[in-house]
């Protein structure tokens, strides 16, 4: 299967602890309580966005020890990677 990055996050909950959450990057980023963007504040399960923080081009799911998951492009598939300084989150959500 091949996802979109909202897809992959909104698959993700559904499946893993069965929340369901909205269904595209730009609406997920409404929902859930707003999370400093760093190590040291962010949990394993929040969101992380990309771009402007009202209209986000990306989300990931980050899962702990500085690395995210996300649905890089379609072609590329789901990565894990650690978050880097050159692609460094606008905004993190905590839905759970």
């Amino acid at each position: 299967n091949a996802f979109d990055c909202s897809g992959l996050t909104s698959y993700v909950y559904s499946h893993a602890i069965g929340k369901y959450i909205s269904r595209t990057t730009y609406s997920q980023v409404y929902q859930g309580k707003t999370v400093k963007v760093s190590t040291a504040s962010l949990k394993k399960g929040d969101l992380l966005f990309w771009g402007s923080k009202s209209s986000p081009y990306h989300v990931g799911i980050y899962v702990g020890g500085g690395q995210y998951v996300h649905a890089a492009t379609p072609s590329q598939g789901v990565r894990k990677q650690y978050l880097s300084s050159y692609f460094w989150p606008s905004a993190a959500k905590r839905v759970i």
